[in-house]
C-alpha cells in the first residue's frame, strides 16, 4: 500500500514490478499485468521512494483491506497525485509521473480541493492584498 501511495504507479504496473526496474533511485515503469502500458505516456520513470515488496498476483487482498478503510486500491494512487499537488509539484510534472497523455485528465481526476484551501487561498489573497497598501 505504500508503495503505490508513494509512487503513483497503477496496481496493474505495480504486480508486474522487479528489483531490476529500480535503478538510480527511480523506478522504471514500462509494462502491465497486460503487456503494454496503458498508453505511450504510462511508460515513465518515478522518484522511487522505498517501501518495494513483490505485490500478489491478484489484487482482491489488497482491496478487501482497503475497502475496509473506505477506499479502493485506485485511491492509493490518487494520494500521489495529491501528494505532488500539496508538495507544489507543477501540473505538468504531475502528468508525466501518472503517465498521463494530457494535464487535463491530472487536474480533473486527481487534484481535488479541500475546504482548507478554500481557507488558505483566502488568506494568500488577503495576505497579498495588505502588502499593497
Amino acid at each position: 500500500i505504500r508503495f503505490l501511495a508513494l509512487h503513483g504507479v497503477r496496481w496493474s504496473e505495480a504486480v508486474v514490478l522487479t528489483e531490476d526496474d529500480i535503478r538510480d533511485n527511480n523506478v522504471l515503469i514500462n509494462r502491465s499485468k497486460f503487456g503494454d502500458c496503458k498508453s505511450k505516456s504510462s511508460v515513465r520513470r518515478v522518484p522511487y521512494l522505498g517501501y518495494f515488496e513483490q505485490f500478489p498476483k491478484s489484487y482482491k487482498p489488497m482491496q478487501k483491506c482497503a475497502n475496509l478503510h473506505g477506499v479502493t486500491v485506485h485511491s492509493f494512487r490518487r494520494s500521489y497525485a495529491y501528494l505532488l499537488k500539496t508538495q507544489k509539484i507543477h501540473v505538468t510534472t504531475a502528468q508525466k509521473l501518472l503517465g498521463h497523455s494530457d494535464p487535463i485528465m491530472t487536474l480533473k481526476v486527481y487534484t481535488s480541493v479541500l475546504d482548507n484551501e478554500i481557507d488558505e487561498a483566502g488568506d494568500i489573497l488577503g495576505n497579498f492584498l495588505k502588502l499593497r497598501q
